[in-house]
């Protein structure tokens, strides 16, 4: 399953494959810029929080995937910070809070590449357990960020490292405002999300929290069947 825009696979439902283990990693952005306000005259960052609770609080935990299915969530800056481990879906807390933004820090930049490192370690120890019945294990990344990556090469390195095993996707969400799409400012942050997503990843223009819902669901949706790791 591939696309240029997520938009096109928006039908599809987030079902599982029998005997298969899925692994989704949140990457969500809590850079300076995530203060902007948004939809409901609350910030960015904030919007991220409530969508993301709201859409593992309501789809995961009623769809066919929630005995199969682990998330992890990760926040990321300039530093990144692993905000859920890897867990089932079943045992996420409906009553946390997910906002991205570390308040205590003043207006820290963007980069994508250290929320990828951490996502790796956990991506090796999810592949690195016990496996004795061979069930097919698949892992998407869904990163969502507000702005341009300040270390681009870095990142497009360790994003094209996790791409190259044929069980990870990398999906990216670009979370901006009609204002900021209006002044024409997101080109190039447009271009590099959509060079750094995998081939079988979605990619999308997101301006209201509706879409970002649709994002998550699509990126979520997006896990192809793969080979079983035996066979790559």
């Amino acid at each position: 399953m591939s696309s240029d825009n997520f938009l096109d696979l928006l039908g599809g439902e987030l079902t599982a494959v029998k005997a298969n283990e899925q692994l989704g990693i949140f990457l969500l952005d809590g850079s300076g810029s995530m203060d902007d306000i948004g939809e409901f005259n609350i910030s960015l960052a904030e919007n991220v929080g409530r969508v993301f609770k709201d859409f593992v609080s309501t789809r995961f935990k009623t769809s066919s995937i929630k005995e199969e299915f682990q998330i992890a969530v990760i926040n990321f800056d300039y530093e990144a910070v692993v905000r859920v481990p890897r867990i089932a879906v079943t045992d996420f807390d409906d009553f946390a809070d997910y906002n991205p933004r570390d308040e205590s820090k003043d207006n820290p930049g963007t980069f994508i590449g250290g929320g990828l490192l951490k996502a790796k370690e956990i991506i090796d120890d999810f592949f690195a357990q016990p496996n004795p019945d061979e069930y097919p294990r698949s892992v998407v990344i869904a990163i969502l960020t507000d702005g341009m990556c300040q270390l681009p090469k870095e990142t497009s390195q360790i994003a094209r490292e996790l791409d190259s095993n044929p069980n990870v996707t990398i999906s990216c969400g670009l979370f901006t405002t009609r204002e900021r799409e209006h002044k024409g400012i997101n080109t190039e942050v447009k271009n590099f999300l959509q060079m750094i997503k995998s081939k079988a990843g979605v990619y999308g223009v997101i301006e209201n929290n509706e879409v970002l819902r649709k994002f998550f669901k699509a990126s979520m949706a997006a896990i192809p069947t793969k080979k079983k790791e035996s066979d790559v």
